[in-house]
């Protein structure tokens, strides 16, 4: 009996801290200069082609398949990435062209960040831009301070619909 009580006394607290480091967060991040909100963004699953009032998108309906988080070099479907992004993940979209030191910052980046999806995009309104849930950061590079701070602060953050332990895997 006192080794059950003993195994509850540690194991709950453990499970306890592990849930708190790997779950959504429910604090609401210091703001960030220069990050739009989209207010009203709602989004449900729906099959095919989707609209979207942003480019990229920050919102809306989205696919049921969402994708793998990570650093792309190839373009992706804003359907399966909003799935993504409903999820809690931050999306980084860059212009084909970025340089390939701003790519390797994001290279860099992606270990750090569980829920980073990077993908190209072309016909941005900026070099490269952060999404999350219903928000927004337009960026010159990938070297702007503000981008890992984005990144700490949305990336399984309050804002995300359907939280999730894991960004979904290839």
């Amino acid at each position: 009996m006192i080794a059950a009580v003993a195994a509850v006394l540690v194991v709950v607290p453990a499970v306890v801290l592990l849930l708190g480091e790997r779950g959504p967060r429910a604090v609401e991040p210091e703001p960030i200069d220069g990050v739009v909100e989209f207010a009203g963004t709602t989004g449900r699953p729906v099959p095919g082609h989707v609209e979207y009032a942003q480019t990229p998108p920050v919102g809306g309906d989205f696919s049921r398949s969402p994708i793998a988080c990570g650093v792309h070099t190839r373009e992706v479907s804003p359907e399966r990435a909003v799935a993504t992004l409903a999820r809690g993940a931050v999306w980084v979209t860059f212009d084909p062209d970025l340089p390939e030191a701003d790519l390797a910052v994001l290279q860099a980046l992606a270990p750090r960040h569980d829920f980073l999806l990077a993908s190209p995009m072309p016909g941005l309104p900026s070099a490269v831009v952060a999404s999350a849930w219903g928000l927004q950061l337009q960026l010159d590079d990938t070297s702007d301070e503000r981008l890992e701070a984005f990144l700490d602060a949305y990336q399984q953050g309050p804002q995300a619909l359907i939280p999730a332990e894991r960004c979904t895997q290839p």
